[in-house]
């Protein structure tokens, strides 16, 4: 997948970080969106105004989350191109499968690439590294047949496959797929 890079935020900008992220404001005045680790679509002038926060040190804030890659412009289920902040850096409240699915959203920057990723994985039956689902072709030797074939981490244990079926039907399961098909 990728390197582990060292994030380093002060203790401030940690807390300002956490401030934005555990905000309870709703509606018109909700400042992320922990379902889809997002910033709502709100000017800096308005988070300053929501949360009393000087404008410029939301900036600064921002730069910082870009210039380590913990945060990218992602489209998002609803077609808008929203922040997202790095799952790997920081994501509450998911489950192991819903947790790929965000890193695979983030990675690829689209929620329809990532829907794309997690039939791809089911389908073949393997873990596919998502920064990477383009196919090749091959010659299979024995038969002789052209096999498509995709850059796999590793087969999905039997185990594992039937947890992340079982995930998607649940009840309160959060799973995109299960909230939004494939078009």
């Amino acid at each position: 997948m990728h390197e582990t890079k060292k994030h380093t935020l002060t203790k401030k900008e940690h807390t300002l970080l956490l401030q934005l992220v555990n905000s309870t404001n709703k509606q018109s005045r909700k400042i992320f969106d922990k379902q889809d680790n997002t910033f709502t679509e709100k000017s800096f002038r308005e988070r300053e105004q929501i949360l009393g926060v000087s404008k410029s040190r939301l900036q600064r804030l921002f730069d910082k989350l870009k210039k380590h890659d913990l945060l990218r412009l992602v489209d998002t289920a609803t077609h808008e191109r929203l922040w997202m902040l790095n799952p790997s850096f920081m994501c509450r409240n998911k489950g192991e499968f819903e947790k790929r699915f965000m890193q695979a959203m983030y990675e690829q920057q689209s929620h329809q690439k990532a829907l794309e990723w997690t039939e791809l994985c089911r389908s073949e039956d393997k873990l596919i590294d998502f920064s990477d689902m383009s196919p090749a072709e091959m010659i299979d030797y024995d038969t002789g047949e052209v096999v498509t074939i995709y850059n796999s981490l590793r087969d999905l244990m039997p185990g594992e496959a039937m947890r992340w079926t079982k995930e998607r039907q649940a009840y309160t399961s959060t799973d995109r797929t299960k909230r939004y098909k494939l078009v």
